[in-house]
């Protein structure tokens, strides 16, 4: 929760469980979430889930033409957010990894992610901040354009933002949550 008690964010493991064959099968989904004080409770703003899957996986599915794109939604205020450093509890889900506090600050960028060249491009995207202006967040499509078994490809990601302002006017990342989408029936 905010020093201040105007919003809290939430990170979350949860098991999605199905019957196949006769058997249950549990499925891990990341949760991440804010949530803003209105009055007297919390009013959901930001949720984003996912299933953990990596690069190499995700550009082997777009290579193929079996990789499902972001869905469009209205973009919104445009911003230029510039990020300094992470806070010391911050969290990085990369498509496929988890990184925590110090290990945060070290969480490989997208470049690094889907190799050399690749290229990182904005899409849709929704600017939100908090009644401080203190508190930021983002929700965007992105475009990772990348060389693949020599191939031209593109993955679409599905990505949240959430940021704190630091003293002197820089932002500092609390939360970031990159994930691919998933198709009803994968």
């Amino acid at each position: 929760v905010a020093v201040d008690g105007s919003l809290g964010w939430v990170y979350d493991e949860m098991s999605y469980r199905i019957d196949v064959e006769g058997r249950q099968v549990s499925i891990p989904i990341r949760n991440t979430s804010l949530w803003v004080r209105d009055i007297d409770r919390f009013v959901l703003v930001s949720e984003h889930w996912s299933y953990a899957r990596g690069a190499q996986e995700l550009l082997e599915e777009a290579q193929g033409g079996t990789l499902a794109k972001p869905g469009e939604f209205a973009t919104g205020h445009r911003a230029q957010v510039t990020l300094v450093t992470a806070e010391p509890d911050a969290l990085v889900l990369t498509p496929d990894e988890e990184f925590r506090g110090e290990l945060a600050k070290q969480a490989p960028s997208l470049r690094e992610l889907f190799g050399p060249g690749a290229t990182v491009e904005l899409g849709h995207y929704r600017i939100a901040a908090a009644e401080s202006l203190n508190y930021a967040w983002v929700l965007a499509n992105l475009k990772i354009a990348a060389t693949f078994n020599d191939r031209d490809i593109e993955v679409g990601l599905r990505a949240t933002y959430f940021l704190r302002k630091k003293t002197g006017g820089n932002w500092e990342f609390v939360q970031i949550h990159w994930s691919a989408p998933i198709r009803a029936h994968d």
